[in-house]
Order: C-alpha cells, then sequence, then structure tokens
C-alpha cells in the first residue's frame, strides 16, 4: 500500500459556475503514511494552516482511521478565494 499527498481546492470566484468550484492541484506519493504525514508537516503546515487529525475511511482499507489535514486559506486572484486542503490517502501501488 501507498499514499497519496493530495491537495483539494475548495473556490467561491470567478470561475466557480455554481459555487464552490473544487479540483484536485496536486499529487505525490509515500511508501507509508507516516513519511507522507511527516512532509505535511514539514512543506505544508506554513503560515496561516493549521493541522487536525479527523476519523475517515478508505476503499482500500478495512474500517476507519485516523487522517491528518492541513487546510489554510487561499486567494487566487482572478479566480477567487477559498481553503485549500492538503491529506494523505491510501492507494494501490
Amino acid at each position: 500500500m501507498e499514499w497519496m499527498q493530495i491537495s483539494v481546492i475548495i473556490l467561491v470566484g470567478a470561475i466557480a459556475d455554481d459555487p464552490p468550484s473544487t479540483s484536485m492541484a496536486y499529487s505525490k506519493i509515500f511508501d507509508t503514511m507516516k513519511v507522507c504525514e511527516d512532509d505535511l508537516f514539514e512543506n505544508r503546515l506554513t503560515g496561516d494552516r493549521i493541522a487536525k487529525r479527523v476519523r475517515t475511511s478508505g476503499v482500500f482499507l478495512d474500517g476507519d482511521y485516523q487522517q491528518l489535514v492541513v487546510s489554510g486559506p487561499v486567494d487566487l486572484l482572478e479566480f477567487g478565494e477559498g481553503i485549500i486542503h492538503f491529506s494523505c490517502v491510501p492507494t494501490l501501488g
């Protein structure tokens, strides 16, 4: 099992016909959940972003697990303002 670090941007603004508009903006693969989450802390927990653990479930795992989510505001100039969320999700390698 590999872990994919993803970011999801939720925007309200010019590109959203029916707000909010959501898109996945980034992904990177890691060998373990711990390495993926360590990278979240080191590279994504900056400025006015916050980190918290939430219970979630995944397609490739049995049962629930605790997922680290790093979130913060985003302003993409002509595209609008919103929130960006970074997290690690399980994937088959």
